[in-house]
């Protein structure tokens, strides 16, 4: 008896470590797959030529699409002959964002660059929420007011939102000497269902959403056919779910099989 129960004892640990050791593996296999499709695009403008310039960095932070605005964090970093060992500017520079009202900063000479943040115009449909898309032409110009001639500029642009996908890359269209970026502003549902098709690892997909009633409501009588062409087009199955804890701009996409979330 007691040889029993010790040999009983031996497997219940045995099974409650291959429990563990499943456990492990899944949550780091997610991990690993979340990374992959959360890394955020960047787009960096071409090599400068000149040891003698400044750098650009430009971050989204907020997207408005009842306004038609995405709000840009834009950090002017000198170097070369346009910096000092303190990180100020040797001279007096100006940076104009996309000729919006607001988007002219002046610095003045000794004068180190803080962030400045500037509303850009995009173009979009919002009644196509939660799978509206919009674009942006971000234009970034410095210049010298002294000598009135352009700074070789090098422009990086990223984006931290949770709920939209931005992708920027370079424009077809060229104003002046100015660097001329394309940005895609996409919610992140579209996104994900493109992302999980990307993958083609031949599953299928079953997403939950969770969104506000009044969300709801809208999907299932003006844009059923939208949905549809949704799944279709992507390959996932879409199940909405009302939520009053979400405001209407606001949503949570889950496999409605495992619970994971996507982000």
């Amino acid at each position: 008896m007691a040889h029993r129960r010790r040999i009983g004892q031996i497997l219940l640990v045995l099974w409650l470590v291959l429990m563990l050791v499943v456990v492990f593996v899944l949550l780091t296999s997610r991990s690993k797959t979340n990374g992959r499709d959360n890394r955020p695009s960047t787009y960096s403008s071409g090599p400068v030529t000149t040891p003698d310039f400044v750098s650009i960095q430009a971050r989204v932070i907020d997207v408005d699409p009842q306004s038609d605005i995405m709000l840009v964090r834009l950090l002017m970093v000198p170097s070369g002959s346009y910096a000092r060992p303190s990180g100020a500017l040797t001279v007096p520079l100006d940076i104009d964002v996309s000729g919006v009202p607001g988007g002219h900063e002046s610095f003045a000479a000794n004068q180190i660059p803080v962030p400045v943040e500037s509303s850009v115009g995009m173009a979009g449909d919002l009644s196509q929420y939660p799978l509206d898309k919009y674009t942006s032409l971000l234009v970034v110009e410095v210049s010298n007011p002294k000598t009135n001639t352009l700074v070789p500029v090098h422009l990086t642009v990223s984006a931290g939102q949770r709920d939209w996908a931005v992708t920027p890359s370079n424009s077809p269209i060229v104003q002046g000497n100015a660097i001329t970026v394309s940005v895609e502003l996409q919610r992140k549902l579209s996104s994900i269902a493109r992302r999980l098709q990307l993958r083609n690892d031949g599953k299928e997909y079953n997403l939950r959403v969770l969104v506000h009633p009044s969300v709801l409501e809208r999907l299932r009588t003006e844009d059923a056919e939208l949905l549809v062409r949704v799944e279709k087009l992507f390959g996932v199955k879409l199940a909405f779910r009302a939520d009053l804890n979400y405001h209407v701009e606001n949503f949570k996409v889950i496999n409605a099989v495992t619970g994971e979330e996507y982000r």
